[in-house]
């Protein structure tokens, strides 16, 4: 690649700065044209001579260009040398233009500056000069392709967001190989808008089609400000303020420029049949601004306007912007950045391809995801025997159940988010319920037989826990470039073991003495099925997640019965002769005898988790 730059290029650097910018750096700056070279038929008509003072900026502008272009600084040092030939115009600030453009590989713009060397400064140049231009053009050429746009109107031609003449031209508009944005634009008709795909060496034709506005509205644009500025709508010139004319209703992008002073892009809204005034707030401008995006269809904003898709030239008011590209498929981009006075900028926009993007047909096929997860869990009620007891009867205290959940997730997502899984873990809950007993037992005293009153004050330490396995479906939607919201339901089983183990007293006669349960605590064994919706959001970044989010636990059978006994005395020592209606008298009772461990019951579950997909 770099031999097939060498010959243009050495050229360019033995022929033209060592010929006419040698000579221009030693005065200094540009040579100001020669009015008495004589006009042909030929060659254009030699430029009025400049006034000292715009000829000595011109110069201090080229000075500090060419300082900046042996520095490698091409893209500043283009910024002084096209102020310089704004200013006066010349052979070596339109050279030197000319070979920072090259460098900076903007090669369709670079052969317009060789053109202009050619036709504008036809006799300035040596023949030796003309034969070095022209085998550099042929070599720049060689790099591009052409539009040749044909249109029923004589509307203005836009190109990747540059503005590239009139319609009709006389010959194709050489342009970057790629994707490029076409635009034609004119008062009183639809604007056509096409994307082609150009070839190097490729001339491609592209008939433009405009259609006569059936309704309209008008824009005026005429204001002691804007007077004698340059209008530009939808990134045409259109005219010189006070200007009006007759859009399609709908938004469309107005600045203007009048010298160094313009204004920002502003959307203006037309309405059919009326007339919109636009009062654009003109202020200081910067140089021109070059705005390349990639990928070419990209939605460019600037300060919240819409100026169009893909590249965008212009100038901007002096202070801060934001800029705003976004395209789907890929992740957006927002920047600011400040505006300098006199200053060219060139801003390169890459967006980054949202490889979860349903956009992409690599994607479509889908992705496997695995999840870590953990959290609280929390049921108001297991529905056990001990806490139905509490429904009917007295109890001092009934809290819910707490406990704690971990487990993963694994699955198989498909392009558009819908997904298929399945989940393990262990669960594990439990809880304690203080509940009274009252009852009576009947004893002979006397010779006469009594009732005597007891209290039972009983504690049940609860548990329920095991390992589950489930399997379902998900669904992830995306909330933006790393946000997202997931929902699950699961169904599975949950492979429990649960106990209850009982203590207490009783009370009778005035005595309290404590009572036991045989086989009180023993672990029962059962299985439970479960439905378990979940919302989850989160944030992804790259192929990594992390979430929050809240599950519900549907437990819908009953659990085994405790095999146990009923409450007895823990030490018993009845006198029935002397007391039988004291405490140690008690009976044995089967209150607790065989309750049900656990009946359907909810459970909702706060968690976290973090993932990955491959």
């Amino acid at each position: 690649m770099w031999a097939g730059r060498q010959v243009p290029r050495l050229w360019l650097v033995v022929a033209l700065l060592c010929g006419v910018s040698t000579a221009a750096a030693q005065s200094d700056g540009p040579p100001a044209p020669d009015p008495t070279t004589t006009a042909t038929a030929t060659s254009p008509p030699p430029p009025a001579k400049p006034t000292g003072g715009k000829l000595q900026k011109a110069k201090q502008l080229f000075r500090e260009g060419n300082r900046l272009r042996r520095a490698g600084d091409y893209e500043r040092a283009l910024t002084y040398f096209l102020r310089s030939s704004k200013l006066v115009a010349s052979v070596p600030n339109i050279t030197n233009a000319a070979i920072c453009l090259d460098k900076l590989e903007r090669y369709d713009e670079a052969l317009e500056h060789y053109e202009l060397l050619l036709t504008k400064f036809h006799d300035e140049l040596g023949g030796e000069q003309r034969q070095s231009v022209s085998k550099v053009m042929r070599w720049l050429r060689s790099k591009l392709g052409s539009v040749d746009v044909i249109a029923n109107v004589d509307g203005a031609l836009i190109i990747d967001g540059r503005p590239r003449g009139q319609l009709p031209l006389m010959t194709p508009v050489r342009v970057m190989p790629g994707t490029r944005r076409i635009h034609v634009f004119k008062d009183g008709f639809h604007t056509f808008e096409k994307s082609v795909e150009v070839k190097v060496g490729q001339t491609l034709s592209v008939p433009a089609k405009l259609e006569a506005l059936a309704f309209a509205g008008r824009l005026q644009v005429d204001t002691l400000a804007t007077k004698g500025g340059q209008v530009f709508i939808d990134g045409a010139m259109v005219g010189q303020a006070p200007w009006q004319g007759r859009l399609a209703p709908g938004k469309h992008v107005l600045w203007v420029v009048r010298g160094d002073t313009g204004s920002a892009p502003e959307s203006v809204a037309i309405v059919r049949g009326q007339t919109v005034k636009a009062t654009p707030a003109m202020s200081s401008l910067s140089g021109l601004l070059r705005f390349e995006l990639e990928p070419p269809s990209a939605e460019l904003r600037i300060n919240g306007v819409l100026v169009g898709n893909g590249n965008w030239y212009g100038r901007l008011p002096l202070g801060k912007h934001t800029i705003d590209v976004r395209e789907e498929g890929y992740l957006s981009k927002n920047e600011q950045f400040d505006v300098i006075a006199g200053k060219s900028s060139s801003f390169e926009l890459r967006l980054t391809v949202d490889e979860a993007h349903a956009r992409w047909g690599a994607q479509r096929s889908g992705e496997i995801f695995f999840d870590l997860i953990g959290g609280f869990v929390y049921a108001p009620s297991l529905g056990s025997a001990a806490e139905e007891h509490c429904e009917d009867k007295e109890c001092r205290d009934n809290p819910g159940a707490f406990g704690a959940m971990v487990g993963a997730r694994a699955g198989y997502e498909l392009w558009f988010g819908l997904s298929v899984e399945a989940a393990g873990g262990y669960l594990s809950m439990g809880k304690r319920v203080h509940r009274t007993l009252n009852d009576t037992f009947g004893a002979t005293q006397n010779g006469q037989k009594v009732s005597v009153d007891t209290r039972y004050l009983l504690t049940d330490d609860m548990s329920i826990g095991g390992p589950f396995a489930a399997a379902g479906v998900g669904y992830r939607l995306e909330l933006g470039p790393y946000a997202q919201l997931r929902s699950h339901v699961l169904v599975g089983a949950l492979f429990a073991s649960t106990s209850d183990a009982i203590r207490g007293t009783v009370t009778a006669s005035g005595g309290t003495l404590p009572v036991a349960v045989d086989g009180s605590g023993a672990a029962s064994s059962s299985t439970n099925m479960f439905v378990m919706p979940e919302l989850r959001v989160g944030a992804r970044f790259g192929g990594f997640s992390v979430g929050a989010g809240v599950a519900v636990g549907i437990f819908v059978l009953e659990g085994a019965q405790y095999d146990n006994s009923g409450l007895a005395l823990l030490d018993s020592n009845c006198d029935a002769d002397n007391n039988p209606t004291g405490v140690d008298c008690t009976p044995a009772r089967g209150f607790v005898t065989g309750e049900r461990a656990h009946g359907p019951f909810v459970m909702i579950s706060p968690s976290v988790s973090l993932g990955y997909a491959f």
